[in-house]
Formats: C-alpha cells, sequence, structure tokens
C-alpha cells in the first residue's frame, strides 16, 4: 500500500479543499513527457542511485498538468515530482545516480485543491483547473503560480478507479 502525503484541511469552498502541506522532499524531473519522467524517477526509487536503496513510493504523484495526451508540446517548464516519504531528509536520501533528477525541498505551503476521478484527459484537468480557479476568484483568494496536477494511483489502475486532485498554491 502506498503512503499518501499528510496535510491539515483549513478550509473549503464547495469541492475545493484549502490544505496545509508540511515542508516536503521531492525528487524532480523537467522538461519531459510524463511516461519518460515518471520512469527516471521510478528507476531512482527502485535502485538507481549512489547507495542501490529501494525509496518506498508516496502518493500523490505531481506533474505540471500534462496528461495522457501525447500531442502536448513540452517545455522546460514542465515537470515530474515523487514526494519523498516523510522519514527522509536531504541528508538520508540517496543520491541519484541520473543526473536529470533534481532533489529539493518543498518548504510549508498552503494550496487549494479540487479532486476528481477518471483519466487525465488534456480537456478534463484544463476543465478541473479552470473550476479551481474561478471559485477561488469568486472567493477573493490570492494565488500563485501555475496549477498543477496530482494523480494517486498507479499507471495501470483502470481510468474509472483513479483519484486525480487539481491544485495551485494560495495565499492566505
Amino acid at each position: 500500500m502506498v503512503k499518501k502525503v499528510q496535510y491539515e484541511v483549513l478550509d473549503k469552498i464547495g469541492d475545493i479543499e484549502i490544505r496545509k502541506y508540511p515542508e516536503l522532499v521531492l525528487a524532480s524531473v523537467y522538461g519531459k513527457d510524463d511516461n519518460t519522467a515518471f520512469r527516471i524517477l521510478f528507476s531512482y526509487i527502485t535502485g538507481n542511485n549512489q547507495s542501490g536503496k529501494n525509496i518506498a513510493m508516496t502518493a500523490p504523484v505531481v506533474s505540471s498538468g500534462q496528461t495522457e495526451d501525447a500531442s502536448l508540446v513540452i517545455s522546460s517548464e514542465d515537470f515530474f515530482t515523487f514526494v519523498m516519504p516523510a522519514d527522509y531528509d536531504l541528508d538520508r536520501l540517496p543520491e541519484p545516480r541520473d543526473k536529470r533528477i533534481d532533489i529539493h525541498v518543498q518548504q510549508e505551503k498552503i494550496f487549494a485543491v479540487l479532486r476528481f476521478s477518471g483519466r487525465t484527459t488534456k480537456q478534463k484537468v484544463k476543465q478541473k483547473e479552470n473550476e479551481l480557479l474561478k471559485l477561488l476568484s469568486q472567493n477573493n483568494y490570492k494565488m500563485r503560480g501555475k496549477p498543477f496536477l496530482m494523480r494517486y494511483n498507479n499507471p495501470i489502475m483502470p481510468g474509472f478507479l483513479r483519484t486525480n486532485e487539481v491544485g495551485i498554491e494560495v495565499i492566505l
């Protein structure tokens, strides 16, 4: 069973949760399509690191909103991230052998998050992002950055059983 990142729900606006996430250690790949980035990061947590250690998978997997639509243009701003288990800090985490992996700390942050199920098609993700941004604007929330996509299930999970979320940083 995959562990999930813990967070505190501060508020709710309809289906949106305002969540406070703790400091997290992240492993990210930039400027690659989701499939390539996933393989790079999965290789890292399954032993392709300086210690040869396996690292437990943690949900969600976070990305810049790319979807299963291979026709998307990939830019240097696109990212794909695995959250490292809570018992790791930068000193205890094995160094990646693959230099395309960036290990970094995300400080405690507050995000607005909207959950949805199914496959993450380009159209569906965009629709959920727009819904999130509209509700936040109507409720006078200040946002920072761009929306992102969080996926909670392994790639072989049937689409109708998948849990996904779109989120954006908010400033309280």
